[in-house]
């Protein structure tokens, strides 16, 4: 068993494997690690984690830590402003093409 391969790697909790090349890069990214220790520490990781799981940040974990990650990224009041932003945005387009178009 292998944090973040089979095993979730924030709270340990056993995962399915998710690619074939995780247990490769996991053995490389303790070779050469792509962020300090203190880093992922403070991040709440139990081991290093890997290229792939720098950029998709819920990979090799179980899906209540994923959601959590998920959150901490997307904050939900951030995520409530952007979805007004974009509706108010939409409706101005939509209401200058309705006023200026001709029918």
């Amino acid at each position: 068993m292998t944090y973040g391969v089979d095993q979730c790697r924030m709270c340990g909790a056993p995962i399915l494997l998710e690619r074939r090349e995780a247990l490769a890069e996991y053995e490389e990214a303790l070779r050469r690690p792509p962020m300090e220790e203190a880093q992922w520490r403070r991040e709440g990781f139990l081991t290093v984690p890997t290229k792939h799981q720098l950029l998709h940040r819920a990979a090799g974990t179980c899906a209540v830590c994923a959601k959590k990650l998920i959150y901490q990224k997307f904050k939900p009041g951030a995520r409530g402003i952007a979805w007004a932003v974009g509706f108010v945005a939409v409706f101005w387009v939509l209401t200058y093409i309705y006023i200026y178009a001709r029918f």
